[in-house]
């Protein structure tokens, strides 16, 4: 979605009986920047898609990922699709693996174009395997889902970003809710019990994902963590 259709939706829940005039994007364009911020501070992490490419590196099949990481961009919580586009700008299909097939592959030095991908979610630091093992420089294009808190990114009506469908609930009713008292307007009692059950469900989701990084960090012990030797 856009900024300006997210702000629409909300504008619309008001019941405000018009479309929002360029003073009413701006004000809730603000609010929308307050408010998610305002979440980031109380531990509240938006996910959302995210597209990004890094290069293999040939002889490689592990690639840490987080901060410090041989990718250093946010560590992802989940891999959504991957490909591998080569010299010839033809792309090239890398499916997921489950751990329990990752590890039934016998022969994991086999190089050549990877055609699959393990992803093990570790904390801090995730980490991909690629197979077969890359045998040259080729450039990945990955989608994940990533905690996103950057609220000063939304500069535009016309920026987007892609939320999960709850989130995208979430913001719209909250925005909602955030901006009335400015407008003089009681939310009915559905936007109230949307804008309460959808920032249950993230605060939820939130709980759940600061549970797992402790658990496999504990699993990781003293020094790197490498799958191929458990």
């Amino acid at each position: 979605m856009t900024v300006e259709q997210i702000i629409t939706a909300a504008f619309r829940k008001l019941g405000m009986g018009r479309v929002p005039d360029a003073e009413d994007l701006a004000d809730f364009l603000e609010a929308l920047q307050s408010m998610l911020r305002y979440w980031a501070s109380k531990r509240v992490l938006m996910y959302a898609s995210t597209q990004e490419t890094f290069p293999t590196v040939a002889g490689t099949a592990s690639y840490s990922w987080g901060s410090g990481g041989v990718i250093t961009t946010a560590r992802p919580s989940q891999i959504v699709n991957m490909f591998i586009r080569d010299s010839s700008g033809l792309d090239h299909p890398v499916g997921m693996l489950y751990e329990r097939e990752y590890l039934a592959i016998t022969n994991k030095s086999l190089a050549g174009r990877p055609e699959s991908y393990f992803f093990h979610p570790l904390y801090p630091l995730a980490y991909m395997y690629l197979h077969a093992v890359p045998n040259e420089i080729e450039t990945v294009h990955v989608s994940s889902i990533k905690p996103w808190t950057e609220a000063s990114s939304f500069v535009a009506l016309g920026n987007t970003i892609s939320f999960p469908v709850d989130y995208e609930a979430a913001i719209i009713h909250n925005l909602a809710m955030w901006v009335s008292p400015e407008y003089g307007v009681i939310p009915s009692a559905i936007v109230k019990d949307i804008a309460a059950s959808t920032l249950y469900t993230i605060m939820s989701h939130n709980a759940a994902s600061q549970v797992v990084p402790v658990v496999l960090n504990f699993f990781s012990g003293v020094g790197s963590y490498n799958i191929n030797e458990r």
